[in-house]
């Protein structure tokens, strides 16, 4: 599996390499080479977590879901990629996604308790959902960068040389936003609610007020209000990007800091 991973590491990176020179170049043909490159890395990456599955190994080792992350997020990267042809998400979804799978070979996690409950339905509908819901946000997070440059670049009245010609638009930039909210917070939702049953079939508490319960609740808190507003009030422009873009960073503090470093039932310790 070390080679393995190998293998996807280095076409991931050379696959991230080629999107941003043909971002920068608007080149057709280094765009498509580039896809082959990271297509090529995400099949291995697929067999790999295939193996890992059929093993066992997911149930015990916190490197698991590292990669696991990573590979929805590449999905979805691909999907914008392919349907919406939105190169740009190649200049911060190139780089989370490398450091974090990076992350998922060098993280040493020792073998984790594993309750009997932890491969039914409930968890790996937990799982799923979160996993997907986050990589939706981590989308969100990219192109709310995006949208917070060119926003600046309008009002400043300048524009890069790059950006020219590119035809993306805030409105563009704002209606991808939309979608990842009105996705992303019913996938957490669903992903909290699946958690909290999983909580009591394996500890017998729904709540136990783990740090890492308690900052998913204010995570989905925030998330609600963010869906609230941008569904029912109608809530467009930069104030939803900035929004995602926190709940992006509490994530991020959640799935990396949280994890890692507090004692918490979710530790990859």
């Amino acid at each position: 599996m070390i080679f393995g991973s190998m293998f996807v590491g280095i076409f991931y990176t050379l696959g991230f390499i080629l999107c941003l020179v043909g971002f920068f170049r608007k080149n057709s043909k280094i765009d498509k080479i580039a896809l082959s490159c990271i297509l090529l890395g995400y099949i291995g990456h697929t067999i790999i977590l295939i193996f890992n599955i059929s093993t066992s190994i997911f149930l015990s080792k916190g490197q698991f879901y590292f990669s696991l992350f990573v590979w929805f997020l590449i999905l979805i990267f691909f999907i914008l990629i392919l349907r919406m042809r939105i190169q740009f998400l190649s200049l911060i979804i190139g780089p989370l996604a490398l450091i974090l799978f990076v992350s998922s070979l060098l993280v040493n996690t020792k073998m984790l308790p594993v309750p009997k409950t932890m491969g039914s339905l409930w968890f790996g509908t937990h799982i799923l959902c979160l996993f997907l819901s986050i990589a939706l946000v981590t989308i969100g997070f990219g192109v709310g960068i995006f949208y917070l440059y060119i926003h600046r670049q309008i009002k400043n009245k300048s524009s890069s040389k790059w950006l020219k010609g590119n035809g993306y638009s805030l409105e563009t930039l704002d209606r991808i936003n939309h979608w990842v909210v009105a996705l992303g917070f019913p996938l957490f939702t669903i992903g909290i609610v699946s958690g909290f049953i999983w909580a009591r079939l394996s500890w017998h508490r729904v709540f136990s007020w783990d740090i890492k319960e308690v900052w998913s609740v204010i995570i989905w808190i925030i998330f609600a209000y963010l869906f609230h507003q941008r569904m029912a009030i109608g809530w467009k422009g930069k104030k939803p990007v900035v929004l995602i873009c926190w709940i992006f960073m509490l994530s991020l503090i959640s799935f990396l800091i949280i994890n890692n470093f507090f004692p918490t039932h979710h530790s990859f310790r």
